[in-house]
């Protein structure tokens, strides 16, 4: 299994736009056939005035992570979101335990 850790951080001018269509691509990846988890989690900082998400995915392989990324609803949130972004980081691990 792998496992992939998303850093996402928008302003909060952004962030009512930004989470609807976060919230419906996780969703619809979660029915994709090499995709067993997908969870999403935010974290305000008000004092800088943007929100921080962190999604905890896990696929079958690296295949099936790659496969996710041509699918059209992810090239959509993709090409509907990069200008929101603040920052992202994106980290990969292999699932040891569960």
């Amino acid at each position: 299994m792998q496992t992939v850790l998303v850093k996402m951080v928008v302003s909060d001018e952004d962030y009512l736009r930004f989470k609807p269509l976060l919230l419906s691509n996780a969703a619809t990846s979660l029915k994709e056939p090499g995709c067993h988890f997908f969870s999403v989690s935010e974290k305000p900082n008000k004092e800088l005035c943007q929100t921080e998400f962190l999604l905890y995915e896990e696929y079958s392989d690296m295949e099936a992570f790659h496969e996710h990324l041509k699918t059209s609803h992810f090239l959509s949130f993709d090409d509907q979101t990069s200008a929101m972004l603040k920052s992202k980081n994106v980290a990969f691990y292999d699932l040891i335990q569960k």
